[in-house]
């Protein structure tokens, strides 16, 4: 009977050891793939902001060309003009007169 025990036992372990030699390489898969994925989401992340940046610049470049115009015609100094107002003038003192 310890024969039939060892030999069982022996075939449990063997059994361990495989399953355990899968799981450690469905862990290191899974582990690859989720790194993977990570690296696709940054790299997605990356392409919006770029994308974002882009766009921002394209509504300078735009903004800044439509103020060449106004240049071209000489009606910068009329834009800048339009935000600024100077502060009100203050009423002069008469000197009283004597008579």
């Amino acid at each position: 009977m310890s024969t039939h025990y060892s030999k069982s036992s022996e075939s449990d372990i063997k059994s361990i050891k495989t399953l355990l030699k899968q799981l450690a390489k469905d862990f290191q898969s899974f582990s690859y793939k989720q790194l993977e994925h990570e690296v696709q989401i940054k790299e997605l992340k990356m392409a919006k902001e770029k994308d974002e940046s882009s766009k921002k610049s394209k509504k300078i470049c735009s903004h800044a060309s439509s103020s060449h115009n106004h240049e071209s015609f000489g009606e910068e100094s009329l834009r800048i003009n339009e935000y600024y107002q100077p502060p009100p003038r203050r009423a002069r003192k008469r000197k009283k007169r004597k008579h």
